[in-house]
C-alpha cells in the first residue's frame, strides 16, 4: 500500500503570501523605525512547538519585530504596555478538526475580551493548512462569541484530502480504499494507539518542511515501537 503525500508545502511560501491580509491595517509613523511595533504575533500551541516556529517566521518575513512574538501566556501583559498595537496575528501551522483553536479562542473572549475590546485591536487567525469543515467549526464558535476574528486557511482541505473517506481522492476505488485503511489502521494503531489515522481522526496526508502535523496518518511520522517513519515529527 501507498500513501501519497497529497501536501508537500515549503509553508516559508505562504508565510509571504498570508500577509496580504493585513493591508486593511495602515502603517503608522514610527519615526526612523523599519519594522512594525504595531503587530502582535502569537500562536495557537506552546513555546517550543509547531506554531511558535510559524510565529516567528512569519514576524521575520512580515519586518515585525521579534519582540513582538509572544506566548499566549504573555499576551496580557502585552496589550498593557504596547500602546501602539492595531492588531494580533495568531498562526498557526495546521487546522484539523477546528476544536483546538476554538478553545483558544473561548479562552482568549474570556481573558482579554475587554482589553481587546478596549484598545480597538484587529484579531487575525492564520493557517497554512487545513481543513474547511474545520475553519467552518471555528467560524462558529467565534460567531457564538461575539468575537470579529478574521479567520483564513491558505490552503484549504475538503472531504476528498481525507484519505479513507467516502470522497477521497487518495483512494477512490472503495475496494482499494477499503484495504489501505485496514493497513493503516492497524498499524497507526500499534503506533498512537489512541489517534491511529490521525489527531481527530483526520486521516489527512499533509506534509510540511520541516514537520509533520499529528492529522496525518502516523505510519508517516509516527516512531514508536521502533518504527522508522519517512517525516518524523520532531
Amino acid at each position: 500500500m501507498g500513501i501519497p503525500v497529497t501536501h508537500f508545502m515549503w509553508e516559508w511560501q505562504h508565510i509571504l503570501r498570508i500577509h496580504k491580509e493585513l493591508r486593511g491595517i495602515g502603517r503608522r509613523s514610527f519615526g526612523e523605525r523599519r519594522k512594525r511595533p504595531d503587530i502582535l504575533v502569537s500562536y495557537i500551541d506552546g513555546p517550543g512547538r509547531s506554531g511558535a516556529y510559524y510565529a516567528k517566521l512569519y514576524a521575520d518575513e512580515n519586518d515585525i519585530y521579534y519582540e513582538n512574538v509572544v506566548e499566549y501566556g504573555r499576551i496580557g501583559r502585552s496589550l498593557s504596555e504596547n500602546q501602539n498595537l492595531q492588531c494580533v496575528v495568531f498562526v498557526d501551522d495546521f487546522l484539523g478538526t477546528g476544536n483546538s483553536a476554538s478553545a483558544h479562542f473561548r479562552d482568549l473572549a474570556t481573558t482579554h475580551g475587554p482589553a481587546i475590546e478596549k484598545a480597538k485591536l484587529t484579531l487575525f487567525f492564520i493557517a497554512i493548512c487545513g481543513f474547511a469543515a474545520g475553519q467552518m467549526r471555528l467560524d462558529a464558535t467565534l460567531s457564538e462569541l461575539n468575537l470579529i476574528v478574521r479567520a483564513q486557511i491558505c490552503d484549504i482541505l475538503d472531504e476528498g484530502d481525507r484519505c479513507f473517506g467516502d470522497r477521497s481522492a487518495i483512494f477512490p476505488e472503495p475496494a482499494r480504499r477499503d484495504r489501505a485503511r485496514q493497513i493503516a489502521y492497524l498499524h497507526g494503531a500499534r503506533l498512537e494507539k489512541n489517534m491511529p489515522l490521525g489527531f481527530g481522526d483526520c486521516q489527512a496526508a499533509v506534509v510540511f518542511e520541516n514537520n509533520c502535523p499529528n492529522n496525518s496518518l502516523p505510519i508517516l511520522w509516527s516512531a514508536c515501537n521502533d518504527w522508522m517513519p519517512l517525516f518524523e515529527r520532531v
